[in-house]
Protein backbone atom coordinates (compact mmCIF):
# COMPACT_ATOMS: atom_id res chain seq x y z
CA UNK A 1 0.00 0.00 0.00
CA UNK A 2 1.38 3.52 -1.27
CA UNK A 3 1.34 6.46 1.00
CA UNK A 4 -0.34 8.58 -1.70
CA UNK A 5 -2.28 11.74 -0.56
CA UNK A 6 -5.25 12.22 -3.22
CA UNK A 7 -4.54 15.22 -4.94
CA UNK A 8 -5.86 18.22 -4.07
CA UNK A 9 -9.24 20.13 -5.29
CA UNK A 10 -9.96 23.52 -6.15
CA UNK A 11 -11.86 26.51 -5.18
CA UNK A 12 -14.74 26.82 -7.17
CA UNK A 13 -15.36 30.58 -5.93
CA UNK A 14 -11.50 31.67 -6.70
CA UNK A 15 -9.56 29.01 -8.19
CA UNK A 16 -7.07 28.25 -5.51
CA UNK A 17 -5.57 24.57 -4.73
CA UNK A 18 -7.14 23.33 -1.62
CA UNK A 19 -7.38 20.47 0.34
CA UNK A 20 -10.22 19.02 2.44
CA UNK A 21 -10.10 17.84 6.11
CA UNK A 22 -13.14 15.64 7.89
CA UNK A 23 -13.81 17.66 11.01
CA UNK A 24 -14.59 15.35 13.81
CA UNK A 25 -17.82 16.93 14.86
CA UNK A 26 -19.44 17.59 12.03
CA UNK A 27 -18.67 14.90 9.77
CA UNK A 28 -18.00 17.09 7.06
CA UNK A 29 -14.81 18.16 5.11
CA UNK A 30 -13.61 21.47 5.43
CA UNK A 31 -11.49 23.21 2.63
CA UNK A 32 -8.08 24.41 4.13
CA UNK A 33 -5.16 25.51 2.23
CA UNK A 34 -2.96 23.21 1.03
CA UNK A 35 0.01 23.97 3.11
CA UNK A 36 0.39 23.72 6.67
CA UNK A 37 0.01 27.37 8.71
CA UNK A 38 0.85 26.73 12.05
CA UNK A 39 1.69 30.50 12.54
CA UNK A 40 -1.94 31.78 10.95
CA UNK A 41 -4.34 28.12 11.03
CA UNK A 42 -6.42 26.94 13.62
CA UNK A 43 -7.53 23.56 11.75
CA UNK A 44 -5.74 20.43 13.45
CA UNK A 45 -5.88 17.15 11.20
CA UNK A 46 -4.01 14.18 10.74
CA UNK A 47 -3.28 12.03 7.91
CA UNK A 48 -4.60 8.61 7.51
CA UNK A 49 -2.75 7.33 4.69
CA UNK A 50 -6.19 7.73 3.30
CA UNK A 51 -7.10 11.60 3.83
CA UNK A 52 -6.70 14.32 6.67
CA UNK A 53 -9.27 13.50 9.04
CA UNK A 54 -9.67 13.88 12.83
CA UNK A 55 -9.92 17.77 12.45
CA UNK A 56 -10.68 19.82 14.73
CA UNK A 57 -10.76 23.87 16.03
CA UNK A 58 -7.96 24.98 17.88
CA UNK A 59 -8.76 27.26 20.74
CA UNK A 60 -6.04 30.49 21.36
CA UNK A 61 -2.97 29.33 22.44
CA UNK A 62 -3.57 25.85 21.63
CA UNK A 63 -1.41 23.00 20.81
CA UNK A 64 -2.39 20.43 18.30
CA UNK A 65 -2.36 16.91 19.45
CA UNK A 66 0.99 14.92 18.48
CA UNK A 67 1.09 13.77 14.88
CA UNK A 68 -1.71 16.72 13.70
CA UNK A 69 -0.74 19.22 11.31
CA UNK A 70 -2.46 22.53 11.67
CA UNK A 71 -4.16 24.33 8.29
CA UNK A 72 -5.65 27.60 7.93
CA UNK A 73 -9.05 27.55 6.84
CA UNK A 74 -9.79 28.52 3.20
CA UNK A 75 -12.40 30.77 3.79
CA UNK A 76 -10.53 33.26 5.90
CA UNK A 77 -8.29 33.56 2.24
CA UNK A 78 -10.94 33.28 -0.29
CA UNK A 79 -10.80 36.16 -2.45
CA UNK A 80 -14.28 35.78 -4.45
CA UNK A 81 -14.14 38.02 -7.59
CA UNK A 82 -16.73 40.91 -7.43
CA UNK A 83 -19.91 40.81 -8.47
CA UNK A 84 -20.99 41.57 -12.00
CA UNK A 85 -24.29 43.48 -12.77
CA UNK A 86 -26.12 42.86 -15.47
CA UNK A 87 -26.77 44.98 -17.79
CA UNK A 88 -30.39 45.66 -16.56
CA UNK A 89 -29.10 46.70 -13.27
CA UNK A 90 -26.70 48.93 -14.10
CA UNK A 91 -29.38 50.76 -16.61
CA UNK A 92 -31.71 50.48 -13.40
CA UNK A 93 -29.12 52.21 -11.43
CA UNK A 94 -28.62 55.21 -14.00
CA UNK A 95 -31.68 55.80 -13.37
CA UNK A 96 -32.28 56.67 -9.86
Amino acid sequence: MANHQPAPGSCRTCGATLKWVRMVESGKSLPVNPIPDPEHGNVAARWTGERWAAGYVLRRGELPKPGFKVFRPHAADCKPEAPKKTRSESAAAALF
